[in-house]
C-alpha cells in the first residue's frame, strides 16, 4: 500500500485504538503477550512489552510485522487502517454483529457495545435480525437476563396487573430495538403488530427450559389479555373475543415452540401449568381459570406419548366439573331471576329463553353469555 504513515503518526493512532478499546495499556500489553505465548505472562515480561509499547507510541519503533495482525485483532481493525492512521479501512472478520454479540457469553463483550450511543445492537441487521432474535435463537438466556436488567427488554411492572384500568391493555414485554429507526411499544390489541408479543413468548419459552419459576411468573406465562376482560357476561361482542383469542393462539408465530416446550418439560412445570389460578379482571371479579391453551399441551403430550399427561387431563376434568355445576347453578339463579321479574311462573319454556343467551365455542373453551339489549323505539 502507498499510503503507510511514518512511525510517529502511526504511534499516535495506535495509542488512540489502544484507548478506545482497553482500560489501559497494561492490559494491551498482558492481552497481546497471552496471544503470543498462550500462557500468563509474568510481571517482567509486562514490564518489558509495556516499555516497547511506549516506544512505539513515541514513535521511536516501528511495529514489528509480526505483531501487526495481533494489534489489528485484538482493536478490531484491520491492518491497512493501523498503517494508513485510519486513511484506508478494508472489511474485517472479526468486526462484531449482532450475530456474535448473541453467541457470545461474556459480560464484558455485551457491556462494551450494548452501553454506547448507536449501539449496532439497537438497529436491525441485514438479515432483518436483532440482537434479541439471535440470542432467542441461540437459546442465551444469560444475555437475554442481562438485556433485562438493563432495561433493553422492559417488562411491565407487576403493579400494572392490579390496576383495573391497565389491566389486559399493557402487556408484558417490549424492547428498545430500532427498524428503520421506528420505535414499536407493545399494545396486546393492535394484533398485526407481532413483534413484542412473540418476544414474550420468547422469554417464556427460555425461562421454562431454563427452569426460572421467577421470571416465569413475572411474565404471567399461563395468561393471555382477554381473561382479564372476562366476565359473566361478554363485556365486548363475543366475536371480537373469538377473534382477539384467535389471534393470540395462532398468529403468534413461536406459540407451537411454546406449547411443545411445555410438554416436554418435568413434572414440576406441568404440575404448574396444569393448575387452576385465580385472575382478577378489570371488572373486579376473581375468576378461576386454567392456561387457555392447557388443551393443546394435552394434545401435544399424547402425540408424544408422555406419561404426565394424565395429571392435567385429571384436573381439566376436574376444572370443567366445577366450571359445569356453577354454570348450571347461574342458570338456574338467572332462570329464577328472569321470571320474577317478569311476573311469570319458573318453566321450561323459560328456562329455555336463558340457554339461548348462552354462547359455547368448542375451538377456544369459551362459554359466556350475551348481553342483550332492548330495542329503542
Amino acid at each position: 500500500m502507498n499510503n503507510v504513515k511514518n512511525n510517529q503518526q502511526i504511534g499516535k493512532y495506535l495509542e488512540k485504538l489502544i484507548s478506545e478499546n482497553f482500560e489501559s495499556r497494561r492490559k494491551f500489553c498482558i492481552k497481546v503477550l497471552d496471544v503470543q505465548f498462550n500462557a500468563k505472562p509474568s510481571e517482567e515480561q509486562i514490564a518489558n512489552y509495556s516499555n516497547k509499547i511506549s516506544q512505539i507510541i513515541k514513535g521511536r519503533k516501528g511495529i514489528q510485522i509480526a505483531d501487526l495482525p495481533i494489534y489489528a485483532n485484538l482493536l478490531n481493525v484491520s491492518c491497512d487502517e493501523i498503517l494508513s492512521c485510519g486513511e484506508k479501512y478494508i472489511p474485517i472478520k472479526n468486526h462484531m454483529t449482532n450475530y456474535q454479540l448473541a453467541f457470545s457469553t461474556d459480560k464484558k463483550v455485551w457491556e462494551k457495545y450494548i452501553n454506547v450511543e448507536d449501539s449496532i445492537s439497537l438497529n436491525y441487521d441485514e438479515y432483518g435480525k436483532s440482537l434479541i432474535d439471535y440470542a432467542f435463537q441461540f437459546k442465551n438466556y444469560d444475555l437475554v437476563k442481562y438485556l433485562i436488567s438493563i432495561d433493553y427488554i422492559n417488562i411491565t411492572p407487576e403493579k400494572y396487573f392490579s390496576d383495573n384500568v391497565n389491566k389486559g391493555a399493557l402487556w408484558v414485554a417490549e424492547t428498545s430495538v430500532k427498524q428503520n429507526n421506528k420505535n414499536y411499544v407493545y399494545n396486546p390489541y393492535v394484533y398485526e403488530r407481532q413483534t413484542e408479543r412473540n418476544l414474550r413468548t420468547n422469554l417464556i419459552i427460555l425461562a421454562i427450559k431454563n427452569k426460572d419459576y421467577k421470571m416465569i411468573e413475572r411474565l404471567h406465562a399461563r395468561e393471555i389479555p382477554e381473561l382479564y376482560g372476562m366476565d359473566y357476561t361478554c363485556p365486548i361482542p363475543y366475536g371480537d373475543i373469538i377473534k382477539n383469542y384467535q389471534s393470540y393462539q395462532t398468529e403468534t408465530s413461536c406459540i407451537d415452540e411454546l406449547i411443545e416446550t411445555i410438554a416436554n418439560s418435568d413434572e414440576n412445570m406441568i404440575d404448574y401449568f396444569s393448575s387452576e389460578f385465580n385472575v382478577q379482571s378489570k371488572h373486579n371479579r376473581t375468576n378461576t381459570v386454567m392456561c387457555p391453551y392447557l388443551d393443546k399441551i394435552v394434545e401435544k403430550m399424547l402425540l408424544l406419548n408422555i406419561r404426565e399427561v394424565e395429571l392435567p387431563i385429571r384436573r381439566i376434568t376436574q376444572h370443567n366439573k366445577k366450571m359445569y355445576e356453577k354454570l348450571v347453578k347461574l342458570l338456574d339463579e338467572a332462570h329464577i331471576s328472569m321470571c320474577k321479574f317478569g311476573g311469570v311462573e319458573p318453566t321450561q319454556k323459560e328456562y329455555r329463553k336463558i340457554c339461548k343467551d348462552i354462547v359455547i365455542d368448542k375451538n377456544y373453551n369459551l362459554i359466556a353469555f350475551i348481553m342483550k339489549r332492548k330495542k329503542e323505539f
